[in-house]
């Protein structure tokens, strides 16, 4: 998964982790292979991104999704095309 850092913290309560059994993993990549071989993953089926997003556009819609991002106001929206 590819998660956008935050410009501000971000807080994490342990305990959510610890109840619900969720690891944390983190790595950096940026990178264009990295992108490469995310959109192969998602193509093949092997990922799916949509249970990550905070929203799902059309792909139509990416003006409206660059603006709103800018903007700080979705962190994980993917573009689907239609």
């Amino acid at each position: 998964m590819l998660l956008a850092a935050p410009r501000s913290g971000l807080s994490l309560d342990p305990l959510e982790f610890l109840l619900k059994q969720f690891s944390v993993v983190a790595a950096q990549g940026t990178g264009p292979t990295v992108w490469r071989i995310v959109v192969e993953l998602v193509s093949l089926g092997l990922v799916n991104p949509v249970p990550v997003a905070s929203d799902v556009f059309s792909l139509e819609r990416w003006r409206e999704v660059f603006t709103a991002t800018l903007r700080h106001k979705g962190i994980r929206i993917l573009l689907k095309p239609s």
